[in-house]
């Protein structure tokens, strides 16, 4: 395990997310829980790397690892998949499955991602 800062898991999803045009508001809140229901990335003090997502001070979801590209990968699966949610309504297609648009758009972006474990699992999501 190597270990990483807060601040450097915020250098690494920053130069990521200009890859593909990220809005602000989609990124997590690094250390601290930015506002209700969004996402936001802890480090304890071994290292371990949480991704939580609280609201109204319940946590909805604490997931753990000590694996940098496991984190980037929940961080960007959340954030593609609200951007190609935006993608297909702005380009909808009558008679056509929308989550198809969605999941193709979403698949793009990860690819130009470039981590190798997205296409991956972007793969089992094709399979819905």
């Amino acid at each position: 395990m190597t270990r990483v800062s807060v601040n450097e898991i915020k250098e690494k999803v920053e130069k990521l997310a200009l890859k593909i045009n990220v809005p602000a508001d989609l990124l997590p809140g690094f250390g601290q829980l930015k506002y209700e229901a969004h996402p936001y990335i802890e480090m304890d003090n071994r290292g371990i790397m949480f991704f939580v997502i609280s609201e109204r001070g319940e946590e909805n979801e604490r997931k753990r690892t000590d694996n940098i590209d496991e984190l980037l990968y929940w961080i960007f699966s959340g954030i593609t998949f609200s951007m190609a949610s935006n993608f297909e309504l702005k380009n909808r297609i009558e008679d056509k499955d929308s989550r198809r648009l969605m999941f193709e758009k979403q698949e793009e972006l990860l690819g130009i991602l470039n981590n190798p474990g997205d296409k991956k699992k972007m793969k089992n999501i094709k399979e819905f």
